[in-house]
């Protein structure tokens, strides 16, 4: 079933890591995410989830290994999947809004 973000009560989400893509030339803004903080406690993993925005991307390696959720796919959104890809993400989700 999927999340349902409408709703106030709490409800978790598995994810190992978290891109929010908003444009490389905007100013950076994360949104609140209802449930966020239980997709980031620390659990017994390699790398520690994270999330940062898109003009926080500075090398492939932040990616390297990693399952990666993308959320917008403009044209950064994009590029970052691609370099996913490229990083030897083992898994990359890219989330879009309409086609």
């Amino acid at each position: 079933m999927a999340p349902n973000f409408a709703t106030t009560d709490p409800e978790t989400i598995a994810a190992d890591f978290v891109a929010l893509c908003a444009g490389l030339h905007v100013t950076p803004s994360i949104p609140s995410i209802p449930g966020i903080e239980y997709i980031l406690e620390q659990r017994n993993v390699s790398m520690p989830p994270t999330v940062f925005h898109s003009v926080d991307y500075k090398k492939r390696s932040q990616l390297s290994g990693r399952r990666v959720m993308i959320l917008g796919s403009g044209e950064t959104g994009m590029d970052l999947a691609y370099e996913s890809v490229k990083a030897g993400a083992s898994e990359v989700i890219l989330c879009s809004r309409s086609g």
